[in-house]
């Protein structure tokens, strides 16, 4: 009883309260919450060791079994709270994955200092808590630390046996902590090329990753394993244009992950939030996706952290023509951002298209000649640069450059044709060479006919939430087209596919 009164009351009152709407949300009314509540109204433990306070919780004494096993379970239960929840002082501003794992190294640590000054019982228990707090929530490495000192425990008291049985279980969790970070590490470059590279874009690849995590399902039977495999199902979904089947699978993990935060890694959680709203977008569940993001793009946690979120804001506002919230978004990246390579590369992609939204023309060709080079050659956002850069030359008549860089990126696609480059940008280039060749009349039957074709082809959705040229080439061909005559749909779409077909 002593054990348990110190722990609660070394708690601060924040703490407390944390603790006992933690108590109630996740236990509802149990006799650990109501003993919980007697300990901390009780400043002396001589009134509550007294018959009619035990009593109420419906025990005889304090020295029934019954009572003592009621006390271990508020005792595991005041560990669960103080390692995984992250309301406690000292750790509002951190994600509860990483808060987990602060506190169940600081836990290791007061064991080890334990164990050296012989104080073997005290730190074999914290251990043991530890330990269990861990593997509940599949936090390996942290698991594997508390198995060694508690190994080096049996050590000195001589119980080779329970120490080789220690030694054991350590190296199958060494092996599944492995085994648990490399395919982490493969996901990750997963979805990073899915961002920028066209490797990931076609549901076959991302298939044969899929396969590939689902040979090793029985042996890494986890649950961030399995977030993982059902992502990669989500990403093939999204990039058959199964939106409502990507969105359902996002929400049940959704929904799995809310239950207990602390057990998946930040990564893994703003993944699946990403594919929700990506998928919302394109399900033309526009104000929910934006509701969303604003909600995690306020979070406090490092810029690298939301950065897709934000990209996620600036790419549908410039899609909207929301400038003025771009502009802001533009201010925090650039006060905070302080990763050179990808996070530039993606920032100057879409200050690219805003300057272009804005009018400025000759700015957004600056800013496409300065980084042009500095994309992957197996990215899509090089691609957009060279359409884009075709666009601002016709807005500005730079007609004497704007053959050659048509050729140029009819040329480029050609070359490409090693990587899975989306078939869209190669009816953008049959159309701007047959725009070329009838000298930019945007009423000729057969440029109109291969805009109606373009304008109905299939784009990846990956490709959609990632790309803003599916979206700006066809409103530039549409803002050109209806300045030369009547809208495309007055023409009626049957007989202007007839007149492109025959």
């Amino acid at each position: 009883m002593k054990e348990l009164h110190n722990i609660i009351s070394g708690m601060s009152f924040a703490e407390r309260k944390a603790a006992r709407r933690y108590f109630s949300q996740k236990y509802q009314n149990t006799k650990e919450l109501r003993l919980f509540n007697m300990l901390e109204e009780n400043k002396s433990l001589k009134h509550f060791r007294s018959n009619p306070e035990i009593n109420k919780l419906g025990y005889d004494s304090t020295e029934s079994k019954s009572f003592q096993k009621l006390k271990i379970r508020l005792r595991n239960k005041l560990f669960d709270f103080l390692l995984a929840n992250n309301t406690t002082e000292g750790g509002k501003m951190l994600d509860k994955n990483i808060f987990l794992q602060q506190r169940l190294r600081k836990l290791n640590l007061q064991a080890n200092i334990l164990r050296e000054k012989s104080y073997l019982n005290q730190s074999r228990e914290l251990l043991t808590n530890s330990a269990r707090i861990a593997k509940e929530n599949e936090q390996y490495d942290n698991l594997i630390d508390a198995m060694k000192e508690l190994k080096k425990i049996h050590e000195m008291r001589a119980n080779y046996a329970l120490k080789e049985k220690i030694t054991s279980k350590i190296k199958g969790y060494r092996l599944l902590a492995d085994q648990l970070g490399e395919f982490q590490e493969k996901f990750i470059e997963v979805l990073s090329k899915s961002e920028t590279d066209f490797l990931d874009f076609t549901s076959k690849k991302l298939r044969d990753n899929l396969l590939v995590m689902r040979a090793h399902q029985h042996e890494l039977n986890t649950d961030q394993f399995n977030l993982m495999t059902d992502h990669l199902q989500i990403m093939i979904y999204q990039s058959e244009s199964a939106f409502n089947k990507a969105l359902q699978l996002a929400f049940k993990w959704s929904r799995i992950i809310k239950q207990n935060p602390a057990k998946f890694p930040f990564d893994l959680k703003l993944a699946n939030s990403r594919s929700i709203l990506d998928n919302l977008l394109l399900i033309d569940k526009q104000e929910a996706a934006m509701r969303i993001s604003k909600k995690l793009g306020e979070q406090d946690i490092p810029l690298h952290q939301k950065f897709s979120i934000l990209l996620f804001q600036l790419h549908n506002n410039l899609i909207n023509k929301d400038l003025n919230s771009c502009e802001e978004i533009f201010r925090r990246l650039e006060k905070d951002l302080v990763h050179t390579g990808k996070m530039q590369n993606m920032l100057a992609y879409y200050h690219a298209f805003h300057e272009y939204r804005l009018g400025n023309y000759r700015n957004t060709l600056d800013i496409i000649n300065n980084n042009m080079r500095n994309f992957s050659c197996a990215s899509h956002q090089q691609l957009d640069f060279m359409l884009l850069e075709i666009i601002a030359l016709f807005n500005i008549d730079k007609l004497d450059l704007l053959e050659y860089r048509i050729q140029g990126f009819g040329k480029n696609i050609a070359y490409r044709k090693k990587f899975d480059v989306p078939s869209h940008y190669n009816k953008c280039s049959i159309l701007l060479n047959n725009l070329l060749r009838t000298n930019f009349n945007f009423r000729d039957d057969k440029v109109k006919g291969l805009f109606i074709e373009l304008q109905f082809y299939p784009v990846s959705g990956l490709l959609k939430t990632t790309s803003l040229m599916p979206f700006i080439f066809l409103e530039w061909y549409r803002s050109h087209s209806v300045a030369e005559g009547p809208e495309l749909e007055e023409l009626g779409l049957h007989k202007a596919l007839s007149e492109a077909i025959f």
